[in-house]
């Protein structure tokens, strides 16, 4: 979960704020945190995964770094598009992803 608001420093941009996370997936879990804006004229998403890791049963964890990059659906209010997730040499994982407006 991650929200956006005005940006300060890019007006017609929004920033991600709220942007820690966790996951389990292949049994491990991955944790990690989003940097990212969306252009409000283009509807233009783009994000880095930082500062994350991935912890399997009993083993040490695992640096990993990724991207998620999407676009506004303006008649939904939905965020979508396509991640990518790894070790840091290489891409591991890759996937789509929708995030919805709050109700």
């Amino acid at each position: 979960r991650f929200g956006l608001v005005p940006s300060v420093t890019r007006p017609g941009t929004a920033e991600i704020v709220n942007s820690d996370f966790t996951f389990d997936v292949f049994n491990m879990s991955v944790s990690g945190h989003l940097t990212g804006q969306l252009d409000c004229a283009s509807g233009t998403f783009n994000a880095v995964i930082t500062d994350a890791s991935a912890v399997g049963t009993g083993g040490p964890p695992i640096p990993s770094v990724g991207e998620l990059s999407g676009t506004l659906d303006r008649m939904s209010g939905r965020l979508l598009g396509t991640w990518w997730h790894g070790p840091t040499d290489r891409v591991a994982c890759t996937g789509t992803w929708i995030a919805q407006p709050p109700p």
